[in-house]
């Protein structure tokens, strides 16, 4: 007979046989270590310890910065203390949308008016200035052959609606193409609500990069310096930079065409194109173009014009930036 005392025997957990160990550090240090989703309420550098055996997410957050990778998978080994290491990139401030219109009208063209009023009124709204929206518009050769703007650049007017031709879409007038796409229908283009929405969806949009315009329109020739510059690494492939010399307001003593406009927009006074860009677009490494147009200064008004520069991607036309002479 063996008697008991009625106690049971002791039970011991060896924690250390199941848990780990982390080191976190970053670069720079001072980021909050999330494991498993949870903010840990530590920073980097730290050690974790007590961390159970098996698969385990670590991220780390730091005001200013993007974590490269976002996110680590750890696999903690028990008694082991493993090295998690994550280099944080300081976030550059982004490069705002600027969003071209391109309008294809004449000075006979009915509705033509009604487009250039809608373009006008919606650049005059706040959020809508020279540093968001710009405008080229570009004059037909018909109903009015005679239409003077269309006379007077005839060839880049013409070049101009060819681009756009295709066998999916004959260019009717008026028309508006917003970035490099058609909005509305080809001889329909959208009202000013219309319009406010296309823009506003397209300029919440970060390019990546920025284009400036600087240079002297006072001459006989414009000299202009356009300059790409980058907040990260940009595809240029297929891309070509073109430029246009717009006047804005041009005004006639009497109405040119059946129309009864005598103040028009934006109107194209000249035109060329860039298409030596790189490749590659470099984060830190701007790139420089020197474009020159000539002008008749009899015809327009010197303090009236403007330089719009825009880069455009030729394979779907998609217009990627633009930037004017009025700077950002």
């Amino acid at each position: 007979v063996t008697a008991g005392c009625g106690r049971e025997r002791p039970t011991f957990s060896d924690t250390i046989a199941t848990t780990g160990s982390l080191l976190v550090q970053s670069a720079p240090p001072g980021a909050t270590v999330w494991l498993d989703g949870v903010d840990t309420g530590e920073v980097t550098p730290v050690e974790l310890s007590g961390i159970t055996v098996g698969d385990h997410v670590v991220r780390l957050v730091l005001e200013g910065y993007d974590s490269d990778p976002e996110s680590l998978l750890v696999t903690v080994i028990a008694r082991t203390r493993l090295d998690a290491s994550v280099d944080l990139l300081e976030i550059q401030e982004g490069s705002p949308q600027v969003v071209l219109i391109e309008s294809f009208s004449n000075v006979s063209c009915i509705g033509c008016p009604e487009m250039s009023d809608t373009i006008y009124a919606l650049m005059q709204e706040p959020g809508f200035g020279l540093d968001r929206l710009l405008n080229v518009k570009f004059s037909m050769f018909w109903p009015e052959r005679n239409d003077p703007h269309h006379v007077d650049g005839k060839g880049a007017n013409d070049a101009r609606l060819g681009y756009y031709q295709t066998t999916a879409l004959a260019v009717g007038i008026p028309t508006l193409v917003l970035n490099g796409e058609l909005e509305g229908a080809s001889g329909s283009p959208p009202e000013l609500a219309e319009l406010r929405t296309a823009v506003e969806s397209r300029l919440m949009g970060d390019p990546g990069f920025s284009v400036v315009v600087t240079g002297d329109t006072s001459g006989a020739m414009a000299d202009l310096t356009v300059e790409l510059t980058s907040t990260r690494s940009i595809d240029l492939t297929g891309c070509v930079l073109r430029v246009a010399l717009v006047e804005d307001s041009a005004t006639h003593a009497s109405a040119p065409g059946d129309q009864g406009e005598t103040v028009l927009h934006w109107v194209l006074r000249g035109f060329t194109e860039v298409d030596d860009l790189p490749v590659t677009l470099t984060s830190g490494a701007p790139i420089t173009r020197n474009v020159s147009l000539s002008r008749n200064p009899v015809s327009w008004t010197e303090g009236n014009l403007l330089a719009v520069a825009f880069v455009q991607r030729d394979t779907d036309r998609r217009v990627l930036q633009a930037g004017s002479s009025a700077g950002p």
